[in-house]
């Protein structure tokens, strides 16, 4: 990737300094080298603002769907580092990206588990009691502390018990 991202920003200077010598000068390298470091983390940034608004996700290099953004984001900051070692702001974005991950994944196991909850409750109010006691558990795996769903457990073990007697 750094390669692709190196001809894609500098393709004109390549073909001048080619033009010129045969061989690249270090001071030259040193200069590209920095302008793609500051570049990557121009396009991070922004990359980053924009998830902020809107999440999204990245096609993947083959066309099939998809890279979550924050993923692909802390990849150019990884690339961004790669091209300046140790770099403060590249290391402190990289840990921003991470918090961010982490504070989506707790939501998504949020959502996962109303929707485990709802789902459980709908069963019982059917009657259909091994599903919801099979689904209150589900729940209870994912937020172990919850005592209004231990209690609906109980419950829907205590009826699934009463209608199989019958």
């Amino acid at each position: 990737m750094k390669t692709t991202l190196f001809i894609f920003f500098f393709w004109p200077s390549l073909i001048a300094i080619s033009q010129e010598e045969k061989i690249v000068p270090y001071q030259v390298k040193l200069d590209l080298g920095l302008d793609i470091y500051i570049r990557i983390m121009h396009t991070a940034d922004s990359l980053v603002e924009s998830y902020k608004e809107a999440p999204f996700n990245f096609e993947k290099e083959d066309g099939t769907c998809c890279d979550d953004g924050l993923v692909v984001i802390r990849g150019f900051y990884h690339l961004a580092l790669e091209q300046t070692p140790n770099d403060p702001d590249a290391l402190t974005s990289i840990a921003s990206v991470e918090e961010l991950m982490m504070l989506q994944s707790e939501e998504e196991i949020k959502a996962q588990y109303a929707k485990v909850v709802a789902t459980a409750d709908k069963y019982f109010e059917e009657g259909n009691y091994s599903k919801a006691q099979s689904l209150y558990q589900r729940a209870l795996n994912l937020n172990p502390g919850d005592k209004e769903v231990k209690k609906k457990l109980k419950l829907a073990k205590k009826k699934a018990k009463k209608k199989g007697s019958f």
